[in-house]
């Protein structure tokens, strides 16, 4: 019916310093996580006299100082962020740090942009301590998940810490970068491996089967970085194949029969 909604809404009324706006571009960008779409919306709606630290941002979101800087990096990855270590504010103020120069069109890798529509902040960046350097050192971990177990991946991981380790503190974001495509070889190559199960259909099999089961095999491998046992995914897949049968398709000699059967069953013989 015209008309109708299926929502309904109860909004503050928008006070002047007590609301935030972002481009719906911005929200729909899917390169983006939902954690830097958060940080991006909450630097540029602060004053742009306001300092911006890493810790402020942690405390806003209670986020792990791990997870701010990867928010910033994804910005940074796609154009929405740029960083510039201001050495003429560390000689004249207490606070030392980098700019953040912040642009809505996401076009800041861009060589050809339009740069007098940035907007520049000074984001406040301390020291890594050791004790956030072992926390984010877990988390990665935990971010790895089941793949840390593999040995090529293990020995590349270790490898690429003695490389980027400097006293006690670990640069993770390099090691990122290096680890990034290796991750995913690795999951594709358990992905393609686990999804041969479905070489097996029942013959009632149907493509919505596959299909469900394939949604549920990525959402394993690739979002949550586990690696299911073989045996586990085949009972799950003949458990789609189940749910989701193939639709009979009965002929007219099919029908016949099956009436006469029920006819007979019923003792019902005049046909």
């Amino acid at each position: 019916m015209k008309g109708t909604t299926n929502k309904e809404v109860y909004t503050y009324a928008n006070e002047k310093g007590n609301f935030s706006t972002i481009k719906n571009t911005i929200l729909y960008d899917k390169n983006l996580t939902a954690l830097a779409k958060t940080i991006f919306m909450s630097i540029i709606n602060d004053s742009i006299d306001y300092y911006v630290s890493q810790g402020l941002l942690m405390t806003r979101f209670g986020e792990t100082r791990y997870k701010i800087r990867k928010g910033l990096e994804n910005l940074e990855e796609h154009g929405y962020l740029k960083r510039i270590l201001n050495k003429k504010i560390e000689k004249n103020c207490k606070f030392k740090g980098h700019y953040y120069i912040l642009s809505e069109f996401g076009n800041l890798n861009k060589s050809n942009r339009d740069s007098s529509k940035d907007i520049e902040i000074l984001v406040i960046e301390n020291p890594v301590t050791k004790e956030q350097n072992e926390l984010e050192f877990l988390e990665y971990l935990n971010e790895l998940g089941e793949y840390i177990e593999i040995d090529e991946l293990n020995q590349k991981f270790y490898l690429e810490m003695d490389k980027h380790t400097e006293g006690l503190i670990t640069n993770f974001k390099e090691i990122r970068k290096v680890m990034v495509p290796v991750l995913k070889k690795e999951k594709r190559k358990i992905y393609k491996n686990l999804l041969s199960v479905t070489e097996k259909k029942a013959p009632n099999y149907s493509k919505k089967a596959q299909t469900k089961f394939e949604e549920y095999l990525k959402k394993l491998v690739f979002d949550k970085n586990e690696i299911p046992e073989r045996k586990t995914v085949s009972s799950k897949w003949l458990a789609f194949q189940c749910e989701y049968p193939a639709k009979q398709k009965i002929d007219h000699e099919t029908m016949v029969q099956d009436r006469m059967s029920e006819a007979m069953a019923d003792g019902d013989y005049d046909f």
